[in-house]
């Protein structure tokens, strides 16, 4: 691990350049679409369309000609993307389906109204054999159910559990209506197929959370609605990611006076070409105020400075 010295519009640069918003556009037209999400590692996917959908503002201002139907291309024509949960409902490679097999897992031991879905999870599958991708509204199924938001419909509560488990994945959608199918129709068998990568917890721990910061560049170590839906990422677990930056897989970088960065030790220079690191504060300078922060994955994680 090596050590760096950054001010704080050294680390500012720094961040908007790994966000491709720093220098030349580095992502373009449909391919950088898919290529932005790798490097992010998954996008949040917000359905509230004011102005636009939030995977879609995030990529209008990184990808250089970017429209709405470049997204819904590489999501359900290519399938370059998936939809599915990291940092809640986000979008990500499909290439990472195995490595949250351990979240289906979770949703198959156990869900809300776990009985209820159960009860009609074969017959809802037989349908979707036969009539292809369907909505929850194509199911005549009016009962209403404990669900995570408010009381639903079991026929939503059963098309969103099959899709938790893994067993469905998002066909396409009609506005804000998500149409299911059956996930070996639409996902690639060797990547549905491909076991987890990271079957140790802590080195799942580990790979979410260095994904996380890569995906903004400089995030804070500390507690933070970063780490959403990394259950069991507390204290002890953040002081293992310490550990594998001393490992290599980071560099530090140092700022401010009192601010301690990580930087991604492969992409994380990469990215930030031509933000250069060194020096300190001027001498008789004042001491600016401490930042603590990791540095590499959440698409719109904000670190003050």
């Amino acid at each position: 691990m090596s050590a760096r010295r950054l001010s704080r519009e050294q680390a500012r640069r720094f961040m908007l350049a790994k966000q491709g918003l720093w220098g030349p556009r580095r992502f373009r037209g449909e391919r950088g679409v898919a290529e932005y999400v790798r490097s992010a590692g998954s996008v949040q996917f917000d359905p509230i369309d004011v102005c636009g959908r939030s995977a879609e503002i995030a990529l209008n201002s990184r990808v250089e000609g970017f429209t709405k139907p470049m997204l819904a291309d590489a999501l359900y024509q290519r399938r370059e993307l998936i939809d599915y949960f990291d940092k809640n409902l986000c979008i990500m490679p499909v290439e990472d389906w195995p490595c949250f097999e351990r979240v289906r897992a979770a949703h198959r031991a156990w869900e809300r109204s776990h009985a209820e879905i159960e009860g009609v999870r074969g017959r809802v599958r037989e349908l979707i054999e036969e009539r292809g991708p369907l909505c929850s509204a194509d199911l005549d199924m009016p009962q209403k159910v404990s669900w995570y938001w408010s009381d639903t419909r079991l026929s939503r509560a059963a098309l969103e559990h099959m899709y938790f488990t893994g067993e469905l994945a998002v066909h396409h959608k009609h506005g804000g209506v998500k149409y299911y199918d059956l996930a070996e129709r639409l996902i690639p068998r060797e990547i549905l197929l491909r076991p987890d990568p990271y079957p140790d917890e802590q080195e799942h721990l580990k790979w979410r959370a260095l994904r996380r910061i890569g995906a903004v560049g400089l995030m804070w170590e500390r507690a933070s609605d970063a780490w959403l839906c990394m259950e069991g990422f507390k204290g002890p677990e953040r002081a293992g990611i310490r550990r594998a930056m001393r490992g290599g897989q980071a560099d530090t970088a140092g700022g401010g006076g009192h601010t301690r960065a990580a930087i991604p030790a492969r992409r994380g220079r990469a990215a930030a070409g031509g933000v250069r690191a060194g020096g300190g504060r001027p001498r008789g300078a004042a001491r600016a105020p401490g930042l603590h922060a990791l540095g590499p994955a959440a698409d719109c994680c904000a670190v003050r400075l």
